[in-house]
């Protein structure tokens, strides 16, 4: 059987962690050992994120990405005589793998990741166009169980959850302060959606109580990144290949994730894999996960206070009370790329 994944987002090599597309480079890695594998995207200047789609020119440009996919992407599966088509992401992807099944009869499934459900579909015409590559789609997958809900209730159809996750390198530590330093760390894009304000919004209020006993490591960068600086206790270190995020992940002692929206973050199942604590926002499927696997703490979307509270918690004993290294190993068996891979590939054949 002979599988294409149509994807605007993929990485150009195996250091490329910039964007969400990184965990497709695995699981096409992984999917290969069982299949054969195709991959094909687009030609594309810049970040599709990037572009304010609410603009004519940004809007122009949307057009004739999704005009050259389709016809492009019917070639490749004639090249490639492709069996079966996977779209990453409902769109534009998905219109591609639509146009290949109406073109040529290959059938496809769309593959729901969080923008395209959560921010596309919330435009009135995008909206319309998601709801016809689901409803046509032969199978539909989302990667959490927050928008596989999200999914079915918009177009009435069977929804399959199926995790993207990373494969990292390294092995796991025992964690300690250092000299009594707590060392905190955030792995993601430098955006308002990513919360990267609360978090030092929450630190600055920390500071007045734990002066000193705190550090903050901040991987990523984006649109935010030119009005923040670095001082004695947040450093930024801006995009990092997996060799130094696999460093910080085992040198620090919890990752934040303070985002304002999220499916399921693909940093707290990767953070996993090191044992390594989070405390998270309650979006998406974080609140489900930390607490079903118990490897973390919770506080309320978009609240400062929340956020600055747990904090201090883990300021005062979260170091010192141990998560139990059980929920990790339980966390690690249930998501990884082999069982996605597998889940899959029951579903379509």
């Amino acid at each position: 059987m002979k599988i294409g994944i149509l994807t605007h987002n993929f990485p150009e090599n195996e250091d490329d962690r910039k964007d969400a597309g990184v965990f497709l480079r695995d699981f096409a890695t992984e999917l290969g050992k069982k299949r054969e594998v195709y991959v094909y995207k687009p030609r594309l200047n810049d970040k599709l994120g990037s572009w304010h789609l609410f603009s004519p020119l940004s809007l122009l440009r949307f057009v004739k990405l999704v005009i050259r996919g389709r016809k492009e992407a019917v070639d490749f599966a004639i090249k490639n005589k492709l069996d079966y088509c996977l779209a990453a992401w409902a769109i534009p992807s998905g219109v591609f793998a639509l146009g290949v099944k109406k073109a040529i009869h290959i059938p496809y499934a769309v593959w729901c990741l969080g923008s395209d459900i959560n921010f596309y579909a919330r435009i009135p015409v995008l909206k319309q166009i998601i709801k016809s590559v689901l409803k046509n789609a032969d199978h539909v997958f989302a990667n959490s169980l927050f928008l596989k809900v999200k999914v079915e209730a918009l177009v009435g159809k069977k929804c399959t959850f199926l995790p993207a996750v990373t494969k990292m390198h390294g092995s796991r530590i025992i964690r300690k302060s250092q000299n009594g330093i707590v060392k905190f760390l955030y792995v993601g894009r430098l955006e308002r959606v990513k919360g990267i304000d609360i978090l030092l919004n929450a630190l600055s209020k920390v500071d007045k109580k734990y002066f000193g006993r705190w550090k903050l490591d901040v991987l990523g960068g984006g649109k935010l990144m030119k009005n923040l600086k670095s001082n004695n206790f947040v450093k930024f270190h801006n995009w990092a290949d997996e060799e130094k995020v696999v460093k910080f992940m085992k040198a620090c002692n919890c990752l934040i994730i303070p985002s304002r929206s999220e499916s399921l973050p693909l940093v707290l199942l990767e953070a996993a894999q090191f044992d390594l604590p989070v405390i998270a926002s309650d979006v998406g499927d974080c609140s489900y996960i930390i607490k079903k696997y118990n490897i973390g703490w919770v506080f309320k979307r978009g609240n400062v206070c929340s956020l600055t509270r747990r904090l201090e918690d883990f300021l005062e004993e979260g170091v010192k009370k141990e998560r139990k290294a059980s929920g990790f190993l339980k966390l690690r068996r249930d998501f990884s790329q082999e069982v996605s891979v597998r889940k899959f590939l029951s579903e379509i054949t």
